[in-house]
């Protein structure tokens, strides 16, 4: 007679025990007050998502998201001309090493940040975790449910955009919504996304062209 597999037990249990330091990320890029808007981009360009912001002590003092990057450049201003500074968000959510990651995941979704610091008793940061880490490093190892359908934790009303929306409008969207991705749609058909990293892209090289442009005015290689 066939034995019967033993149900498996413990999957929750195991998750709630579960902490932040088990799945952050202990090497960070932060930046301090004084760094450049456009140093910080490149480091988001770069794939670090949200930077903290720390002082010569490694003190958590705040956090410069994408948002707030797209924000100063839909006000106008040049990314060369602000520092972390003027633009972060201060006194943001933050977990320590031992949190628990339920915890964690209500801390996600109360502070919108895809990224959120891990600071030590004494609020020096200590590592950063992002929801990436989280899906890559519990979800999918078979930490949590894998019974949930995509239907019952998906957002339902989306915001779209079309093909001939232009870079402003999608910009102003994703500020005004606090989203970090648009889907691009022809009539009901998908055909692509423009993410806020791919705004953020844009901008930058189009003042990099408007700057060498410029270079070059001056220095006489464009006529008067």
């Amino acid at each position: 007679m066939p034995t019967k597999k033993k149900a498996r037990t413990g999957t929750k249990k195991d998750f709630g025990v579960m902490t932040v330091k088990q799945v952050m990320q202990k090497m960070v890029q932060s930046a301090h007050l004084k760094t450049q808007g456009d140093v910080i981009a490149s480091l988001m360009i770069e794939g670090f998502g949200a930077v903290p912001v720390v002082d010569a002590k490694d003190k958590l003092l705040g956090i410069v998201s994408e948002h707030d990057l797209l924000a100063a450049m839909d006000d106008g201003h040049k990314l060369c001309a602000v520092v972390a500074g003027d633009i972060m968000t201060y006194n943001p959510y933050s977990v320590r090493p031992e949190t628990s990651l339920p915890t964690l995941v209500h801390a996600f979704g109360a502070s919108e940040l895809m990224r959120v610091p891990v600071v030590d008793a004494e609020g020096k940061l200590v590592g950063i975790i992002s929801e990436r880490d989280y899906a890559r490093k519990v979800i999918l190892k078979g930490r949590s449910s894998k019974d949930t359908p995509v239907a019952d934790i998906m957002t339902s009303t989306v915001v779209t955009v079309t093909p001939s929306q232009t870079v402003d409008e999608c910009m102003a969207i994703m500020t005004a919504r606090r989203i970090r991705h648009l889907p691009v749609l022809e009539g009901e058909t998908v055909v692509g996304v423009v993410s806020i990293g791919d705004i953020v892209k844009w901008l930058i090289s189009e003042q990099a062209e408007t700057i060498h442009q410029l270079e070059n005015y001056i220095s006489g290689k464009y006529p008067a």
